[in-house]
């Protein structure tokens, strides 16, 4: 098809050139088909760069049998009001990654964030709390940020998390915490707190609470992970229309967070923030999440909810 175009087009040029009785009136075959169409490029560090975009992803298996896969380094370059040098913990043969800022020896305050969020949540508090003395520690939940992610959707349960948390409190023996929590943060944070209890010294609760639901009364259904092209693709969309009802609105975001196509993170987080985010900002949230196989956790997150019963009363 392609080759008759050019035919045409050459026939018609030739014509053209045999009804015209000026030279200048004629057109080459050159200019009759040139377009000035701009050729996209991509930047060349940070997440929307070839080298987040189209890195090779090679899973790597824990000693449990847990697969997992890492984001790329480079999908974390340049990204605005984020700049903290990464530190990390194995953690059951997986990388937990950590913001730690401010002295050493500082009075500790513990960032935990919630879903589909990570650390970067906290780039604005860290700075100011660090050099008030504090040191700022900012963990990545296992399978958001820079931490690992497991590929296995089952993996995100409620008391793995909770275990994952203490195990960094332990491994970095950190005492009179003053801890700082949202969203699932709260739920993991809140629940630990109260289980240990001889390592926090003040407790800071943004938007989140920490459930105690009679056995066998957990109204929320795990869903089937399966991807359905109906799901409205706009996070907005989504949160305007789901049910108002506490149970009904939750499980619908628990089944579209299972079920979108592209769960965008940086989408969810403008929808439900009190502030307008620069698209540089939205872009940042969205960087642990090169494609659909890293986003297992910000999938899974909601569905925990489901698991949560009468194991929190302790706490």
């Amino acid at each position: 098809m392609t080759l008759r175009k050019v035919i045409g087009v050459c026939l018609f040029s030739s014509i053209l050139v045999a009804c015209s009785d000026n030279d200048d009136d004629t057109a080459s075959v050159e200019e009759t088909v040139s377009t000035d169409t701009p050729v996209e490029t991509r930047p060349t560090t940070g997440p929307l760069s070839e080298a987040c975009l189209e890195a090779e992803m090679v899973p790597s298996t824990t000693s449990k049998g847990v697969e997992f896969i890492r984001t790329p380094d480079a999908c974390f370059d340049e990204l605005p009001g984020y700049d903290f040098a990464a530190n990390y913990l194995d953690i059951e043969g997986l990388r937990l990654h950590y913001v730690d800022e401010g002295p050493k020896d500082g009075e500790v305050v513990l960032m935990l964030h919630g879903q589909p969020s990570w650390s970067y949540l906290y780039r604005k508090m860290i700075p100011i709390l660090a050099e008030a003395g504090y040191r700022v520690i900012a963990l990545d939940n296992m399978g958001m940020g820079k931490s690992d992610k497991p590929l296995n959707v089952a993996v995100h349960q409620y008391e793995h998390h909770v275990a994952w948390t203490k195990a960094f409190i332990n491994q970095l023996q950190l005492t009179d915490i003053n801890l700082f929590v949202q969203d699932w943060g709260s739920l993991i944070g809140l629940r630990v707190a109260g289980n240990m209890s001889e390592r926090f010294a003040r407790i800071v609760v943004a938007n989140g609470d920490m459930p105690i639901i009679p056995t066998g009364t957990n109204p929320y259904q795990v869903p089937s992970f399966e991807i359905d092209e109906s799901q409205p693709a706009d996070a907005s969309t989504f949160f305007d229309t789901r049910s108002s009802d506490r149970v009904e609105g939750f499980q619908q975001w628990i089944d579209y967070a299972a079920s979108v196509p592209e769960l965008m993170a940086g989408d969810v987080v403008q929808k439900l923030s009190a502030i307008e985010l620069t698209e540089a900002e939205v872009t940042a949230y969205n960087a642990p999440y090169p494609n659909v196989q890293y986003k297992a956790a910000i999938r899974a997150f909601p569905s925990m909810l489901s698991g949560i019963e009468m194991q929190t009363l302790p706490a």
